[in-house]
């Protein structure tokens, strides 16, 4: 197949082989690329392309863990494990669901939540406390900046 090839310095080369372009381009370190197509002959260009590197950006996941306040000591302590272990991957938030007549006992949320508290802050620290959002309570725990144990 003959093809017009246009070298790095601007030089226009007709009728050259497919074959013989690629094999210039190999020698100088360039890449051929398609510049115009027509019906009579078909133009490539020798260059070298640059390409971006694919930086893979680290995302970091928000597992949302659920507490009530009538959950029991053992599903609790359970709870409060698998947060201390899913820090280290991802952020954490708390959120504490009421219902009836829950919502209108704010010591007990209050005390809940210090409970908590008091439990993960060895752990990590707290980002941002979200007070009351339609009978929810949540908090968030980051892993960005851990305290040494």
């Amino acid at each position: 197949m003959l093809i017009n090839l246009i070298t790095e310095t601007g030089k226009i080369i007709k009728d050259i082989y497919f074959k013989e372009a690629i094999k210039q381009a190999k020698n100088k370190n360039l890449d051929l690329i398609k510049v115009l197509e027509s019906k009579d002959s078909i133009t490539y260009k020798m260059c070298k392309i640059k390409f971006k590197k694919n930086v893979k950006k680290k995302t970091v996941k928000t597992k949302i863990i659920k507490f009530s306040i009538r959950i029991f000591e053992n599903d609790y302590i359970n709870k409060i494990n698998f947060i201390k272990k899913k820090i280290l991957k991802n952020n954490i938030k708390i959120v504490l669901e009421l219902k009836g007549r829950e919502k209108g006992n704010k010591e007990t949320i209050n005390i809940f939540m210090e409970k908590i508290l008091k439990d993960l802050e060895n752990v990590c620290p707290i980002k941002k406390v979200i007070n009351e959002k339609m009978s929810l309570y949540s908090l968030i725990l980051s892993n960005n900046e851990k305290k040494n144990k």
